[in-house]
């Protein structure tokens, strides 16, 4: 969804910023080995105390708050907004937003959807399910997203199932 939106014009394109919401959207889910409940807050904590070699601080404390907000939650930083520069609270934004609705339509984890394709038609971002089934849950839950994508790309989403 991210190189769709950037060969769509929406996003610039940053090697940084997809780098990252790769590192947080396989780590985000680390938290489930201590407990499924909050799992998202655990998965925060493992990636901040552990340490990922190859990335700086800041880039550490960016990766675990968008894996902390893979969830729900506005996104933000709290304590960690020392480390942070002028632009990293739009950039966890976006990838909080991409990193949550990837998780939403997965939510059933049956593999029903096959592929998500982006595509800009008047301002507003479609996002077409490929899929092989029902894709009820996955349809109502990315919707439930559409806010946090708003806020995160200015545009509007609609999902077609």
């Amino acid at each position: 969804m991210h190189d769709a939106l950037v060969e769509q014009g929406v996003l610039d394109g940053a090697p940084e910023e997809r780098e990252l919401l790769w590192a947080a959207a396989e780590l985000h889910d680390i938290g489930m080995t201590v407990d499924y409940d909050d799992h998202h807050k655990h998965s925060r904590y493992l990636i901040l105390n552990a340490g990922l070699p190859g990335f700086t601080p800041r880039e550490l404390a960016l990766i675990a708050q968008v894996a902390r907000y893979h969830r729900k939650g506005s996104p933000g930083f709290g304590e960690l907004a020392p480390l942070m520069r002028a632009g990293d609270e739009a950039l966890l934004e976006r990838c909080s937003a991409l990193l949550r609705l990837a998780e939403q339509l997965e939510r059933s984890r049956d593999q029903v959807v096959r592929e998500a394709r982006l595509a800009v038609d008047n301002g507003r971002v479609r996002l077409e399910l490929v899929h092989e089934g029902d894709v009820s849950v996955a349809t109502w839950a990315a919707e439930r997203q559409r806010d946090l994508f708003q806020r995160a790309f200015g545009r509007e989403l609609e999902i077609e199932a």
